[in-house]
This record gives C-alpha cells, sequence and structure tokens, in this order.
C-alpha cells in the first residue's frame, strides 16, 4: 500500500523503535477493510492497533499502548511499515498475501547445525538474544555482564538527554517506556539465572536514573517505572535469602526520602495499598518497620499531611505484633487530634457494634474538625446510618436537620428520609426551610419538581437564564407550562446564537432548536428562528450547514 508523508506523524526514536519491532516481525494480523488498517502488535503485551487511510493519507492512529494516549507510539510506527509493503493492497484492493510458515514450525523443521547458525547471527545483531543465550548455557550471569547493563542504564538516558542533559516532552515517554522494558528484560534474566541481588540492583539503578534526570515528564512516565520497579521487587523478594531482604531493606530504608518520583511508591511497597499486600511482613521486619516510623512520625510534625498515615500505619503493625492495649492506647491518645486517628476508631467501634461508643467519637469529631466540610459531611452521614440501624428516629431527624445546615445536598436522598421522620402536619413548614437554605440550593429544582411545585419551577428556571437548568426539567415544564417554555427557549437560543461563533456553538444550539420543536408551537418558532439566523448571519457557513443538517 502507498501511504504518504506518514513519517513526520512520529518522532525519530519513535520511529525507530517502530523499525526494530516491523523487522522483528511483531506485526500480526494485519488486515484492510479498504477504510482501516488493523494489526497486533507483539511486545512486552499485544497491543491492538487502528489506522483509518483515506486516499493513501494516514488519518486517526489508535492503539491499547499505554503511551499512545498522548502521542503516536512505535506500534503505530510498525504497523504503518508493515502497511507500506509492496505486497499490501492498495486503497481499493483485498489483502490476500499468502500464508506464512509458523515461526514455530520452521525452527522445529531446521537442522541442529542450521539452527546454531542462525541463532548466532541472530545473537550477533540482537545483544538481548546473546545475554539470553549465555544465561541458558551457563546457567549464571558474570560480574562484567551486570556491569555492563548498570552502564546501559546511563546510556539510555544519555541516547534520549542528547548533549543538552535534558529530555523534552516529545521523547519523555519513549525514555520511559525504554527504561522499563530493559529493566524488566535484564531482572527476568537476572532472576533466571538465581541472581536475586542482582536484579535489585539493577532496579535500583534504573529509579536512580529516572528520579535524577532532568525530564519534561508531565505525563508522570517516571511515576510509572518507579512502579514498576516496586512490582519487580515483589518478585525479586521471594527470591532472597534473609540476609538479602535485610539488605534489600536497608536500601529502602536510606532512600525512603531521596526520590521524588519515588513518592508514594515505597510506602505502597512497605505498607501495603488497595489490592496488594504489604512486603516484609515476618516479625523482624515488622519491628523494623515500626522503627523507620517513628523516625518518620518524629520528623513529620503536627502539620505534616503524611503524618496520618504513618499513625495509622504503625497501629496496624501495632495490632499485628499484639502490642498491648496501653501502648496502642497511648499512641492514640498522643495523635487523637489527627482524624484518620479517630477515623480507624470509629470503624472498630462499628464493627465491634460499640455504637454508643462510635456516636460520642462522632460528635467529638464533628467538633474537632468543623472546618473541615468533606469530614463533617463524612462524619454525618455515618452517624445517619448509625441511627438508622439502630431506629432512633429523634436523633435521627436532628441528625439530619444538621445535615441540611451545615452539608451541601447533591441529591434528595437525605432530604427524602428528612421527610419520611417529619410528621406529615409539620412537613410545608420544613419544606420552606430547606427551599431557602443555602446548601440545600443545589437540589432547590428536584424538590420543587418533586413537590410538584411547577409555578416555582417555571419562575426558577426563567430567572436562572440556563439551559442547562431548562434541559434538567424540560419535560416537566413542556407538560404544565409549555407555551412559557416555549418563549423563555426561544429567546435564550437567540442571545445563545448571537454570542456563539464557532461550529461546535452553533451544533449545540441547533440541536436545542429542534428540541424547541417538540413543544407544542415550538415547530412554528424554530422554523422562524432559522429563518431569522440565516438572514442575520449569512457568512457564518458553518452555521448554515448544521442548519441544514439537522433540517432547518
Amino acid at each position: 500500500m502507498e501511504l504518504r508523508k506518514w513519517q513526520n506523524q512520529f518522532a525519530p526514536r519513535i520511529l525507530g523503535r517502530g523499525e526494530d519491532y516491523y523487522y522483528d516481525g511483531a506485526v500480526r494480523a494485519l488486515k484492510w477493510n479498504g477504510r482501516e488498517i488493523s494489526a497486533t502488535v507483539c511486545g512486552s503485551y499485544n497491543y491492538k492497533v487502528k489506522i483509518a487511510v483515506s486516499d493513501g493519507v494516514v488519518g486517526e492512529m489508535s492503539c491499547t499502548c499505554p503511551y499512545a494516549d498522548e502521542d503516536n507510539c512505535k506500534h503505530m510506527a510498525a504497523v504503518l511499515l508493515a502497511a507500506s509493503d509492496d505486497d499490501f493492497p492498495g486503497e481499493n484492493g483485498e489483502y490476500h498475501k499468502e500464508p506464512e510458515v509458523p515461526i514455530e514450525e520452521a525452527v522445529q523443521a531446521l537442522s541442529a547445525s542450521d539452527a546454531k547458525i542462525l541463532l548466532a547471527r541472530c545473537a550477533q545483531q540482537y545483544p538481548d538474544i546473546a545475554d539470553q543465550i549465555r544465561v541458558k548455557v551457563t546457567g549464571g550471569v558474570s560480574s562484567k555482564q551486570v556491569r555492563d547493563w548498570m552502564k546501559e542504564v546511563s546510556n539510555i538516558t544519555e541516547e534520549y538527554a542528547g548533549r543538552h542533559h535534558f529530555i523534552e516532552y516529545d521523547d519523555a515517554s519513549a525514555y520511559t517506556e525504554a527504561m522499563t522494558e530493559f529493566m524488566d528484560e535484564k531482572v527476568t534474566l537476572l532472576l533466571d539465572a538465581g541472581a536475586p541481588m542482582d536484579a535489585f540492583a539493577l532496579t535500583c539503578k534504573v529509579c536512580e536514573e529516572v528520579s535524577t534526570v532532568d525530564i519534561d515528564d508531565s505525563d508522570g512516565g517516571t511515576g510509572m517505572v518507579c512502579e514498576e520497579c516496586a512490582n519487580l521487587w515483589r518478585e525479586i523478594l521471594p527470591r532472597m535469602s534473609l540476609e538479602q531482604q535485610h539488605q534489600m531493606f536497608d536500601w529502602i530504608q536510606a532512600h525512603y526520602d531521596s526520590y521524588d518520583a519515588m513518592y508514594g511508591t515505597m510506602d505502597k511497597f512497605l505498607f501495603g495499598d488497595a489490592g496488594q499486600e504489604a512486603a516484609f511482613q515476618e516479625p523482624e521486619f515488622l519491628q523494623r518497620k515500626l522503627e523507620l516510623l517513628d523516625e518518620r512520625i518524629s520528623n513529620a510534625g503536627q502539620g505534616s499531611y503524611r503524618l496520618e498515615s504513618y499513625v495509622i500505619w504503625r497501629l496496624d503493625i501495632m495490632r499485628q505484633l499484639s502490642v498491648s492495649d496501653e501502648e496502642i492506647k497511648g499512641l492514640i491518645r498522643k495523635h487523637y487530634d489527627l482524624p484518620r486517628v479517630r477515623k480507624s476508631l470509629i470503624e472498630d467501634a462499628v464493627r465491634e457494634e460499640r455504637f454508643d461508643d462510635a456516636i460520642e467519637l462522632l460528635r467529638q469529631s464533628k467538633d474537632m474538625d468543623s472546618r473541615y466540610p468533606g469530614l463533617i459531611s463524612d462524619y454525618s452521614g455515618k452517624l445517619i446510618e448509625i441511627f438508622q440501624r439502630l431506629n432512633r428516629p429523634k436523633e435521627l431527624r436532628d441528625e439530619l436537620l444538621y445535615q441540611m445546615e451545615n452539608v451541601y445536598q447533591r441529591n434528595l436522598e437525605y432530604v427524602n428520609l428528612l421527610k419520611s421522620v417529619t410528621p406529615p402536619e409539620e412537613w410545608p413548614a420544613l419544606r420552606e426551610q430547606l427551599l431557602s437554605a443555602p446548601k440545600v440550593e443545589w437540589v432547590r429544582g428536584e424538590l420543587l419538581e418533586q413537590e410538584g411545585l411547577y409555578r416555582r419551577l417555571m419562575d426558577d428556571v426563567v430567572k436562572s437564564k440556563s439551559l442547562p437548568t431548562m434541559d434538567k426539567f424540560f419535560d416537566t415544564l413542556k407538560r404544565e407550562y409549555p407555551d412559557e417554555l416555549r418563549e423563555f427557549f426561544a429567546a435564550r437560543l437567540r442571545s445563545a446564537m448571537e454570542e456563539t461563533s464557532n461550529r461546535k456553538g452553533y451544533a449545540e444550539i441547533v440541536q436545542r432548536l429542534r428540541k424547541l420543536a417538540t413543544i407544542p408551537g415550538g415547530t412554528e418558532t424554530a422554523a422562524a428562528l432559522a429563518d431569522e439566523w440565516r438572514k442575520a448571519y449569512p457568512r457564518r457557513r458553518a452555521m448554515l450547514e448544521e442548519l441544514q443538517k439537522r433540517g432547518f
């Protein structure tokens, strides 16, 4: 297939990596349907690539690899190279490439001597294959080879950083991907060779390299590399002797605050994260973690946002080590002002069904954290749950009134619950209080609609001059006040068209024009507006096209 001037859509290094993939035969299931090229590219994972082509011009491209979200990737380049083959079809052709013999079948058909000759050639051309062969033959990795790999980590950085010693944004994702692939590949070899400490040392070198390089990393690629370091640590740790595990812990402890890119990664590794268990769970390591946390707690100070995490982790480890209740309570008393500490006590009380203790803690917390709206919302919501569970209607009603006064309502859940525990004769007066309450303002329209107060709802919509607000209550207002809604709608669309100057805005207005036509009498009003706009704005080609497209 003849494809025109697509290479300039790729950074030179990305294009080079794509060539490597193409020549390695990584492009599979290449297809053409007359509009789109699709293929699977085999790398660390199998990635799906789709590329639109029209008259030989490459259009929109997509790939399932994480780096394609921000820029064109090497997998796309590999597919375009494969599609540029002479035997790939032209624009109107069908792709009937002769099926290739599966590589596994071809290898089996080789004689031993021919296989060795070809393997030696591949090893000379591709150092990665040579490394794998050496590991298979010797069962180990030489210290020289490890040193060479360590140097290669720095070489990768130098290749992308260039003489200015800075990795530009356009090269950042390719750099972090190259570093990750290199690390994954070599660590696998080292683990196969029974060298977990060398594998760990290589990850540390990569961590140091990506954390200290000067890079425009607005996409967070260096953080992804560090996350992969931690994933590899989870594979390396079980292969280590106890002495080696202590050496790993020593390195982590010494570099705990050294690298910004590792921020959070070491925490997740040592203390766990959602879905991942903490490493170093043996008692002697738990004790070392306590010592590490004590140092962090001491250095953090009361104002540190990480202090809460340190204290919570320490409490968890103390419980794992069956530390005395008095010692645990002492730590809690010392840090009782920290919301997450009290939250853990509340969760324990609820889990153990000590509801009166939980209620007292929640009430204290509301007072202590009164300046934090998010915490107030959480505490009040938890109290509401408890009062419902214990069937305490008076306390439930009081807490719901507290909610209405102090927490912005995002929906009518608590409003409806308050209505259910309010005597019917008292509800109209309370409803009026809610309708004027600042914290209920966001759901005022929904409350008016639910309560059948349609006149006030219509007045609110007109007063707001908001088309999105009108959209929310369109069906109700069309039923109750079609004439007023039609007049309001037309006036707002007229004003919107005066202020709009781009196709997207025109498309949205014309779409609403069709909605206007569904109101009784709206067909004529919509047609009149369309005629008015054609006369008032005859040079707005995009607007005219949108009107025609929508039948106006």
